[in-house]
């Protein structure tokens, strides 16, 4: 499915850093070598950086975030460990908070492995972020992450699947009003973004949960801020129910 129009791109704000990059130099034993699968992307050059496509709420006090996404991952550059191509949903603290802490679930490709599915969390970001790794994608799949008021912990799912619980309350750690995001995700600007021109990665039935009741429902147009970074990144409608991101042209 692809969805075209126009582009609109937020004006830029601070928010919180995703570091998939960090959690795999933790977590695995990486290779600089070219993996076969990857050789359609250039080899990776200059340095690691955050690069988002997709949108994030503002001043929109929420309780978690969900969205179905097509799993259309691109390709990481190669000859680093840091190459990435992601996309998540996610609930974080206040964006202007410099502290950082999230929750999030989705898929990712890594230089040096295959599409998976993932969720990590911090409570800040001074901290190690706790990741839980899943098998590879299918076609498309919900993401899921939610504050329980019941336990007093943020939990994230993958379709139905509980992929994690927070150890914090995040009531006492996290700024309000905390934040919604649902990007793509690149680490460099060789990587290749989830989509391409003809076949976009599609975020589907995008939704937040009110902290007034907990009940699931779309977030509004005013509160949405879209970013589109870098050259090769696009986005497309300005929907916050219904939107698609890809990279064109291709490394």
């Amino acid at each position: 499915m692809n969805i075209r129009v126009g582009v609109a791109v937020g004006a830029t704000r601070w928010r919180p850093r995703i570091t998939v990059r960090r959690a795999v130099v933790l977590l695995l034993a990486v290779s600089l070598a070219v993996p076969p699968a990857l050789t359609a992307a250039p080899q990776c050059s200059g340095s690691t950086s955050f690069y988002f496509n997709g949108f994030q709420t503002f001043d929109l006090p929420s309780y978690g975030a969900r969205a179905y996404v097509t799993s259309n991952v691109g390709d990481p550059c190669w000859g680093a460990n840091d190459g990435l191509s992601s996309a998540w949903s996610m609930l974080a603290t206040e964006f202007s908070d410099p502290d950082g802490g999230y929750a999030q679930s989705g898929y990712t490709r890594l230089t040096t492995t295959p599409n998976r599915y993932f969720s990590q969390w911090r409570r800040t970001m001074a901290e190690v972020p706790h990741t839980v790794w899943g098998g590879p994608p299918a076609s498309g799949q919900t993401y899921t992450t939610k504050y329980l008021t019941t336990i007093h912990r943020v939990r994230m799912w993958v379709g139905s699947t509980i992929y994690d619980t927070t150890t914090f309350d995040p009531n006492t750690w996290w700024d309000k009003p905390w934040d919604t995001q649902f990007f793509g995700e690149t680490h460099r600007l060789q990587d290749n973004m989830p989509g391409t021109a003809a076949t976009h990665a599609v975020f589907s039935q995008v939704q937040y949960a009110r902290t007034t009741d907990g009940a699931w429902v779309s977030v509004p147009s005013s509160k949405a801020s879209w970013f589109a970074e870098g050259p090769r990144y696009h986005n497309c409608c300005s929907s916050t129910t219904l939107f698609g991101i890809w990279t064109d042209p291709l490394n």
